[in-house]
């Protein structure tokens, strides 16, 4: 039952993928400071629900 490194990758990708688009978003929306705390927050939160 071995993972396939390249499904892997391709999760890691799509993570980052959605983290920049919720950064940018974000910056649009607002020049808050914790910008960056406010998007981990989000995404870790859609990441876990999948």
């Amino acid at each position: 039952d071995k993972k396939d490194p390249k499904i892997e990758i391709v999760k890691i990708l799509n993570i980052r993928k959605l983290y920049y688009e919720k950064a940018a978003e974000l910056v649009i929306d607002t020049t808050d400071k914790k910008i960056e705390k406010i998007v981990r927050e989000i995404v870790i939160k859609t990441y876990l629900k999948t």
